[in-house]
């Protein structure tokens, strides 16, 4: 899956013509085929990747292309190609005075020349490479110069030398190993301490939203009581107002009708003093027009009401 994946970037960048992007499609490529042991091919792809780095004047990428190859032929038991590709690429590294990389490439070569039976060459490669390790005070470079300068040591029968540098090996990578978990403790430590916080802070909003709901709950009933109560109040006054109304209506109606009443009494009180007098007693209207005599009126003009009007 992995090379079927490289193979279809391999053909969009070279459609794009995106000669860097092709490069290192060809050493993911060559990466690819190492891992599946087809060493053929990984070799065929890192040459292609050089070719490519060197047509882009990529220095970097070319020294590393060369390292893949160098790496490729040691493993193939080619040494001779392997050391001449170390070579190349301790020239570039020295040439972009690349520390970390002379270091590691004179490290490389020593290795290779213990492979074939160079073992003072070793020694002297190995010896190059401790001291700009400690130079530059790289502990995995340290480590990889302790290592190799032991086994050259060893390899020119020299043990008490190949003993002290398998010690020294032995406790740079025992002081690795303790600084990459101790690393790895601080990691866990403070990826458990933000995990932690974050679910108090999920916790916290998660309160800070009930509380919210609560109170808005809450408003929302205090809200409703309140209108309830305004248009209780409301409808109250105006059945107050409504009743007051009605009762001062009531109280001017009994006072009219006592009126009318008291108003009546009198005038059947006059009506029954004027029909018994015999005085002449008429009621006119506002034009003047008869409406009303009593007997006294009668006797005394000789007319009747009819016959008067």
């Amino acid at each position: 899956k992995a090379i079927e994946y490289y193979d279809r970037c391999l053909a969009t960048d070279q459609e794009a013509g995106e000669e860097e992007n092709i490069g290192r499609d060809y050493t993911n490529l060559g990466i690819a085929y190492k891992n599946k042991g087809e060493l053929g091919s990984a070799q065929k792809y890192y040459q292609q990747a050089v070719d490519i780095f060197k047509k882009t004047e990529n220095e970097i990428e070319i020294a590393k292309s060369l390292g893949n190859l160098a790496n490729l032929y040691s493993e193939m038991k080619d040494f001779k190609k392997a050391k001449e590709h170390y070579l190349l690429t301790l020239e570039i590294f020295r040439k972009l005075k690349n520390d970390e990389n002379i270091a590691k490439s004179l490290n490389n070569i020593a290795d290779v020349q213990i492979k074939l039976g160079s073992c003072s060459d070793a020694v002297v490669y190995g010896n190059k490479s401790f001291e700009l390790s400690e130079q530059i005070g790289i502990k995995n470079n340290l480590k990889d110069a302790y290592k190799v300068l032991a086994e050259a040591y060893a390899c020119t029968g020299d043990q008490g030398n190949a003993y002290k540098f398998f010690r020294l090996y032995s406790d740079t990578k025992d002081s690795i190993i303790n600084e990459e978990s101790a690393k790895r403790v601080i990691e866990m430590q403070t990826l458990y301490e933000t995990e932690k916080k974050e679910k108090e802070i999920e916790i916290l909003s998660k309160d800070k939203e009930i509380q919210t709901t609560e109170i808005k709950n809450q408003n929302i009933i205090i809200s409703s009581a309140a209108g309830g109560l305004i248009l209780l109040i409301t409808l109250l006054f105006f059945i107050f107002r409504s009743y007051k109304v009605k009762q001062k209506s009531n109280i001017l109606l009994e006072r009219k009708n006592a009126t009318i009443t008291r108003q009546k009494d009198e005038l059947e009180k006059l009506s029954i003093v004027a029909s018994e007098t015999d005085n002449s007693v008429f009621i006119m209207d506002s034009e003047a027009n008869l409406e009303w005599a009593n007997a006294g009126f009668t006797r005394l003009s000789g007319y009747t009401l009819d016959q008067f009007i």
